[in-house]
């Protein structure tokens, strides 16, 4: 049996869907303890134990090589009372960065 055309660039076009997939999930995991980390570090608690793909395209590294970037959303908590948004970038396997929304800090303690 042969292949045309048509039909290689069908399975082309799903090994690289399956491939960008394999990948965002490994990078999920690496997002999710960056997110836990700096969480940690900021003295919030990270809540729902759980990270959200959240945007997802094209950049160019520092090296001018096209990488994916993804941006990935969870929640978290400074008093227990109200929960804010925070966001993990990564650009291919390397962390851009963690930045949290503004939020309120628990004067009483």
């Amino acid at each position: 049996m042969t292949l045309g055309l048509v039909e290689l660039i069908a399975l082309f076009l799903v090994a690289l869907a399956l491939l960008l997939w394999w990948h965002t999930v490994d990078i999920e995991r690496l997002a999710l303890g960056a997110a836990r980390h700096h969480c940690g570090e900021m003295g919030v608690q990270f809540l729902d134990d759980s990270i959200i793909l959240s945007a997802m395209g094209l950049q160019r590294d520092r090296h001018g090589r096209l990488r994916v970037r993804r941006v990935f959303r969870f929640e978290f908590a400074s008093t227990g009372e109200q929960r804010y948004k925070g966001y993990v970038t990564f650009l291919a396997y390397e962390t851009q960065g963690v930045v949290l929304e503004p939020y309120r800090v628990d004067s009483r303690g």
